[in-house]
């Protein structure tokens, strides 16, 4: 990804709990539902460093919206984060699965796992 790109925005919000990274959809984005956690933080920073396109989708745990049908459809234990991988259509949660299948799609170089 060309990360001189106009239509790709990265900051850290206040306080550094949440990468942003907004791009036009082409169909090869992956989506990381999560909140400020760090969970959800390593994912991202993995997507950063395999240079993938992502965006991310808040879920506002206060509100307890990762127990609502969409989302326990996509995780069925109610947990973040989750990713959802338009390109392979494959749904992942629990950080350690999330980073594996990331290093096993993507990580030629041995950027997140070691060769």
């Amino acid at each position: 990804m060309d990360r001189s790109h106009p239509l790709i925005r990265e900051k850290v919000k206040a306080g550094g709990t949440a990468i942003v990274h907004e791009q036009e959809m082409n169909g090869n984005m992956i989506t990381l539902y999560g909140g400020p956690t760090t969970n959800v933080r390593k994912v991202a920073i993995a997507l950063a460093e395999l240079d993938l396109d992502w965006t991310p989708h808040p879920i506002d745990l206060r509100e307890r919206e990762q127990h609502e049908a969409w989302f326990l459809a996509l995780a069925p234990n109610n947990k973040i984060p989750v990713i959802e991988d338009d390109k392979t259509g494959v749904k992942v949660w629990e950080s350690g699965a999330i980073l594996t299948y990331l290093a096993e799609r993507s990580d030629t170089g041995g950027a997140i796992l070691p060769t």
